[in-house]
């Protein structure tokens, strides 16, 4: 999304561009944030953390940065369409569009300028003359756009999945708070997995019959290796002092887009959260679903070529939850039995 130019030596952003280059975001963000505590008015290192933020989801801080850079250089057009893009990924189209038109009024063949005000009028649901802008945007750079006209200009589909990493984490932690009032046991057990197990703080629902990895211990709960967020579910109390087979994950990527991992949060037209999942299920006959009609089916616009086919499994948040994953979590079980 954001690229920095090269920088030479002597200019002290370079270290901090170098970071980005690397995408190590957070790390350029407290580089950034050196230079700036000795130089406030460090135009370069201003717009460079606006685009650190901006890369982790952190798009109001990022268009606190940008507006600081504009309020000194209001016709910089690389942090004009940065700051229409984090507005746009705020739902925020119109403003969007502003920042944008700004740009094409300087580029007037700028591609991302044409794509990002094409997605925001399809926020509007102004989906012809969305169209237009999106054509134009493909003819300059194919690989902005989806290259099936036949999803009539609805880049974002009805659902987008989140990419940034604070974001999926604050969306994460909220799905597990909406589950925390539901568990009338807790506590330590051990969960196998194909290749070892490890012991977990699980949750159990009684009038469920279900439980879950609590993430008590470490909000952040993150799978390294894979770079995942691990979610477990089960059938049954857990055994408290022995090993539980997992029913059914729901993991979904730590930041960005991961197709490997079968689960993702997305956001709809309202900016309501989901939990969607692509249908794949692992098992000793590993295949990938296709009849699950019980559940919405949608299309995820991922930043990718094409939109990504999903089912809806619950809100993020709501009364719902539980009953919900506790229906998925069945649905799963069943299918595993049938193999």
């Amino acid at each position: 999304m954001v690229q920095k130019a090269n920088s030479s030596g002597a200019d002290p952003v370079w270290e901090c561009n170098s970071l980005m280059e690397l995408g190590r975001y957070g790390e350029a963000i407290r580089c950034y944030d050196k230079i700036l505590a000795a130089d406030p008015d460090n135009v370069d290192a201003q717009s460079g953390k606006g685009d650190a933020l901006l890369e982790m989801g952190r798009y109001k801080e990022a268009i606190q940065c940008y507006d600081m850079v504009l309020a000194v250089d209001p016709e910089n057009t690389d942090v004009q369409y940065n700051n229409g893009t984090a507005m746009f990924y705020l739902g925020r189209y119109k403003a969007a569009i502003q920042y944008c038109d700004k740009v094409l009024g300087s580029i007037p063949d700028d591609a991302y300028a044409l794509f990002y005000k094409g997605r925001s009028l399809d926020g509007l649901c102004q989906h012809d003359e969305a169209g237009e802008y999106i054509d134009r945007a493909r003819e300059l750079d194919d690989t902005l756009a989806f290259k099936n006209d036949k999803i009539e200009y609805k880049l974002g589909a009805d659902f987008e999945v989140l990419y940034g990493e604070e974001e999926i984490l604050n969306a994460r932690n909220a799905l597990f708070n909406s589950l925390k009032p539901h568990a009338a046991k807790t506590g330590h057990a051990s969960l196998g997995y194909r290749g070892g197990s490890e012991s977990h703080m699980l949750a159990y629902n009684e009038t469920t019959d279900i439980w879950w990895n609590t993430n008590d211990v470490d909000r952040h709960g993150c799978d390294p290796i894979h770079n995942r967020y691990w979610n477990c579910f089960g059938s049954g109390e857990p055994r408290w002092t022995g090993s539980n087979n997992i029913t059914v994950e729901l993991n979904f990527p730590k930041y960005d887009v991961n197709r490997r991992i079968s689960g993702a949060i997305v956001r709809d037209r309202q900016n309501n959260l989901h939990l969607a999942h692509s249908g794949r299920i692992t098992s000793a006959a590993s295949s990938k679903i296709t009849n699950w009609t019980n559940y919405a089916p949608i299309l995820v616009d991922d930043g990718r070529k094409h939109p990504r086919p999903m089912m809806l499994i619950t809100p993020v948040t709501g009364s719902d939850v539980l009953g919900n994953i506790t229906k998925f979590v069945r649905d799963v079980e069943r299918l595993k039995v049938d193999r």
